[in-house]
């Protein structure tokens, strides 16, 4: 019977969100990958470019995304000021409507700090951050 449940357990998808490092090849793959569906020189599509920029040049950084089901669905890019963590930006793809706010939402419950004046470059993710701030109660009932 072992053999049976360890070979099933291998085959369910893990249906939770999970947060995980995403090294600069991934996360600029995926954005390259991305682009392809957003609108041209949208705020998206030149957020890919901008965030690629970003961290191919800065020190202390590091790219973290959000797999469900063993699939990236959002990016985010982090940095290190002194002993704080700090959110910079984040990006979803195209059609993802709830990727990004989970991403969000999971960040700022372990306490990282936003970098406003970044992440007011995005608009939907200022706001989100701004709302997820002030109501972190509403996501925890």
């Amino acid at each position: 019977m072992l053999p049976l449940l360890f070979t099933f357990s291998l085959l369910v998808p893990n249906l939770s969100w999970n947060v995980r490092p995403v090294t600069f090849d991934t996360m600029k793959s995926t954005l390259n990958l991305w682009r392809d569906d957003y609108q041209e020189l949208s705020l998206e599509y030149n957020s890919t470019f901008e965030m690629i920029g970003w961290h191919a040049t800065t020190a202390n950084k590091d790219c973290l995304g959000l797999y469900h089901n063993y699939e990236l669905r959002a990016l985010s890019q982090v940095f290190q000021s002194g002993k704080e963590i700090h959110l910079r930006s984040l990006i979803t793809p195209e059609d993802e409507d709830v990727a990004g706010t989970i991403l969000m939402y999971k960040l700022l419950e372990f306490d990282i700090k936003v970098d406003w004046e970044a992440l007011k470059l995005n608009p939907r993710w200022y706001i989100a951050a701004l709302f997820i701030k002030e109501n972190s109660t509403f996501f925890c009932e």
